[in-house]
């Protein structure tokens, strides 16, 4: 019997970084400020789902709290919007892992319906699920910045 081993070179720090930075672009679009708009303050809350940015507008010279999350364009957003519907009948009382429940759940939904995403359609998705179903739904960002001390109205 032959054994044969293949040894895989380990990628340089820089070239994981390069991966990390890429795959962040990829779930997290960030719009183009108004030139009027200067990045103050900038970090991660949940990397790489939510960003805060707090910038400054130099033309009402207010400083402005700003959250970055992944967007959905028309398509993901009617996935999204069908699949929030749908599992709610689908989810089990009492589990463990909720976040882990809500992921097979939604995955094997998607399959029965027959809709095809790609892996980072789904993270973008499913951010916005746990959001809702587990977490604080659209404050969630504000709940966990740790910087914030009072949030009002």
């Amino acid at each position: 019997m032959r054994l044969s081993l293949k040894l895989l070179k380990r990628k340089p720090k820089e070239e994981l970084q390069e991966e990390t930075e890429e795959k962040k672009e990829e779930i997290i679009k960030e719009k183009e400020l108004p030139p009027e708009f200067e990045v103050i303050e900038e970090y991660w809350i949940e990397e790489p789902y939510s960003k805060i940015q707090i910038v400054f507008n130099h033309e009402t010279e207010n400083y402005e709290y700003y959250v970055v999350e992944p967007e959905l364009d028309d398509y993901l957003y009617s996935v999204y919007y069908v699949l929030r519907n749908s599992v709610v009948e689908a989810l089990s009382g009492y589990v463990e892992d909720r976040v882990r429940h809500l992921e097979e759940v939604s995955k094997k939904l998607l399959k029965e319906m027959g809709i095809k995403i790609e892996d980072d359609q789904f993270e973008k998705i499913f951010y916005h699920l746990k959001n809702d179903f587990i977490e604080y739904g659209p404050i969630t960002p504000l709940m966990k910045d740790r910087l914030i001390e009072d949030i009002s109205c």
